[in-house]
């Protein structure tokens, strides 16, 4: 089939619900082409997406209406959907992979905007990997497109979430999506703040533009704050590249394989042989006698010497005076952090906190905050004494509490040892029209 008097339909790619993809030959420039015949065309959105240039955009080469047929001519190109790697690596991608792939894919989207070009619809079936680039396709060729860059914000942040998380998170207001780190394990920190910023149901939550997520993904460091995923890493080889095979490999892992089964078998052997004798019998009847499992004493509420607002990078005025109410025993009296104009303190800093001194340093087991509005998040930090440095005199946080219930409470890694903890605010639930967190009570157990 020829359509437009030059473009020859060799091969359907794929047939959707927006349009037939096709790999064409251009008879006039004799080159590959993909030809997607439209079922619903916006032709505005076509031209004006034709006239972009970026290495991280499919390019649109022409656009047609050939009788009732409409289509659009565009770069073949070449690699797999990230759909198709999320399949082919277990699921879902590592946190490096999906960070380099949806910063690429912001920087494309960014260039689209400055031009007055909205995509609409991006999804992991139309961002291609080829290589170490990313390209994003169908741009006009979506149905509707929204006038609003924050709309391709959002999309991006779900495609980014579903890289990492393996599934689409929930978009219904009655069932908010998990955040990432209680999907997968090790997700790193600035990671889940970026992607839940990118989703922020509110457009005046998100990042303002794309260039706004794409260097908030590029500042983050994947080297910290990141335990491995169950997934394929990193080192998996790239399309067109052979992974070694069973008989290259097998050598690495059989013979240790191999000796740790006799080694396995001969002390089960020995082991039967010891328990027939009387001497053998004797000791495993004293132990079942005498062994009683252990038992943990409960986490018990640690004394408190003190608590104080601590507002390091802001005026340092939040509210100091209420803070002795958080640790009063009384859920009614409360401390309040000051009112901002979104979830992100205005983006004016990044937190305000609470501090809590212990009466000695010891072991600490858990953190329980007790707040009447849901919708905020804190990290916990843990330190000998009080600092008035932020971050660097509190190190990295311990534990992070999601306000979604009026008592929440983080365990806290085994060995915790401290004398000061930090409940640090980094998100705000809202409170009409405007952003405040108020407490009732914080607990500290050991």
């Amino acid at each position: 089939m020829l359509l437009g008097g030059r473009y020859r339909l060799d091969r359907l790619i794929e047939r959707g619900e927006i349009a037939e993809v096709w790999e064409a030959t251009d008879e006039v420039l004799a080159r590959r082409v993909a030809v997607k015949v439209l079922h619903d065309p916006q032709p505005g959105a076509v031209l004006a997406a034709a006239r972009l240039g970026h290495p991280g955009i499919v390019r649109i080469y022409d656009a047609h209406v050939d009788g009732d047929t409409a289509f659009v001519v565009m770069e073949l190109a070449r690699g797999t959907t990230v759909r198709e790697l999320m399949a082919a690596r277990g699921g879902r991608l590592s946190p490096r992979m999906a960070v380099a792939i949806a910063a690429q894919v912001a920087d494309a989207l960014d260039h689209a905007h400055s031009r007055g070009v909205v995509h609409g619809a991006v999804d992991t079936a139309n961002v291609v990997c080829d290589g170490d680039r990313a390209k994003v396709g169908d741009f006009g060729v979506v149905g509707t497109v929204p006038d609003d860059p924050r709309a391709d914000v959002f999309a991006l942040g779900s495609v980014l979430y579903e890289m990492v998380c393996g599934r689409r998170p929930s978009t219904s207001p009655a069932q908010p999506a998990l955040r990432p780190r209680q999907v997968v394990a090790g997700v790193p920190r600035e990671l889940e703040a970026a992607i839940l910023r990118a989703m922020a149901p509110d457009p005046g939550d998100r990042f303002a533009t794309a260039a706004a997520l794409r260097d908030a993904l590029t500042a983050i460091d994947l080297d910290d704050d990141a335990v491995p995923l169950v997934t394929a890493d990193d080192d998996t080889p790239p399309a067109g590249m052979l992974a070694p095979s069973f008989r290259e490999t097998e050598r690495s892992w059989l013979v240790p394989a191999l000796a740790i089964l006799l080694v396995a078998a001969a002390l089960v052997v020995v082991g039967i042989v010891f328990a027939g004798t009387d001497v053998g019998r004797d000791l495993l009847h004293r132990n079942r006698a005498t062994t009683t499992p252990p038992t943990a004493a409960p986490p018990a509420p640690l004394g408190i010497a003190g608590v104080s607002a601590f507002d390091p990078l802001g005026d340092g005025d939040e509210h100091d005076g209420e803070a002795a109410d958080v640790t009063d025993g009384d859920p009614s009296t409360t401390w309040d952090t000051s009112t901002y104009s979104s979830a992100d303190f205005g983006r004016l800093k990044s937190g305000v906190g609470l501090v809590v001194r212990l009466d000695e340093p010891g072991a600490l087991r858990r953190v329980e905050v007790q707040a009447p509005a849901h919708g905020w998040r804190a990290d916990v930090y843990v330190a000998d004494a009080p600092s008035p440095a932020f971050p660097g005199g509190w190190g990295q946080p311990v534990a992070t509490l999601d306000g979604s219930h009026d008592l929440v409470a983080a365990d806290l890694p085994a060995g915790t040892r401290g004398g000061a903890v930090l409940v640090w605010l980094t998100s705000l639930p809202r409170d009409g029209g405007s952003y405040r967190a108020v407490i009732g009570e914080v607990r500290v157990l050991g």
